[in-house]
């Protein structure tokens, strides 16, 4: 336990005014070490010690009153907290829990809650080994691979997202139009078994609710002022408890895309959310399609 100022300051003040009183009690102005009581000095011995003890006494116990009436407010403040961040992994595990989505190439087969992820894994290695594939040039950088494969993953080939894709991809085709035309066309052209629906159709109604909810459950932790840097990684740990291998992959890809830019955000002491909380520690190094984690990140990964 950690003590403030202010209830040491208070404990100082009254061990001062008990050793006043034990120095006092043994000056001969006040003591002829008889046991006859002198009710003259002990009425003077009484009021020079109410007078300045006293006094000491009171501002201790001022203080002492003081941390007492703070200590009620932050215990009040993270009351508060425990409710609302519980909550929100509540919010978190129902976002989860309602998702949904057709797997390409079984037949009337769905995947729900967690296990969606891993069909999301499995597409981005695909699009990323398309993306890497046509590139041989290497006239993009690995981020940028990545943030390719990423937006595909994200907005998909199918309806009206398959325009807002060729918007978000504009940037790209500006720096390499003839691969890019190749890696769109790949990627539109992949099927299922049956030729009805597209292999990459999109994780946008998914994915779009599910980051912003996880980012936002983390800064409310990391923005707390009532809580100290321990607590802040215990609550956090209680969250990363929650995701699997496959929810942090995605979100440490997402970390390194336009779309995750504020997971990189750096605070005073030069760390970011992923660094400070180690979110993503438990990613094992071969579950990334060859994308070394610690380039990025200065965390310990497993092995």
């Amino acid at each position: 336990m950690r003590w403030s100022w202010r209830y040491n300051f208070a404990l100082v003040l009254s061990i001062l005014g008990l050793c006043i009183i034990l120095i006092f009690i043994f000056n001969k102005s006040f003591n002829y070490w008889s046991f006859e009581l002198n009710p003259q000095l002990a009425d003077e011995f009484g009021g020079f010690i109410g007078g300045l003890v006293g006094s000491l006494f009171s501002l201790a116990g001022i203080f002492l009153l003081f941390e007492t009436l703070i200590n009620q407010k932050n215990s009040f403040l993270k009351q508060q907290f425990e409710s609302r961040y519980f909550e929100l992994i509540k919010i978190y595990r129902e976002i989860v829990s309602e998702m949904q989505h057709k797997i390409p190439n079984k037949v009337d087969k769905y995947e729900s809650g967690k296990r969606i992820f891993i069909e999301i894994r499995r597409q981005f290695g695909e699009i990323f080994l398309i993306v890497k594939s046509y590139d041989n040039e290497n006239a993009f950088d690995e981020i940028e691979k990545i943030d390719i494969s990423y937006l595909i993953l994200f907005f998909g080939m199918g309806g009206e997202y398959k325009e807002i894709l060729k918007e978000f991809l504009n940037k790209y085709f500006e720096k390499s139009e003839e691969i890019m035309t190749k890696i769109f066309n790949a990627c539109d052209s992949r099927k299922d078994k049956n030729n009805n629906f597209k292999e990459f159709g999109g994780h946008q109604s998914r994915l779009g609710h599910y980051f912003p909810h996880l980012y936002q459950t983390i800064k409310y932790v990391d923005d707390s002022e009532s809580l100290s840097k321990k607590e802040k990684y215990d609550f956090i740990k209680i969250l990363r408890a929650q995701l699997s291998v496959y929810e942090l992959f995605i979100l440490f890809i997402n970390s390194l895309t336009d779309f995750g830019k504020d997971w990189r955000v750096k605070d005073n002491n030069d760390q970011n959310l992923i660094t400070k909380y180690k979110l993503i520690k438990l990613l094992p190094p071969r579950f990334t399609f060859n994308i070394k984690p610690q380039v990025y990140y200065n965390v310990e990964f497993m092995e």
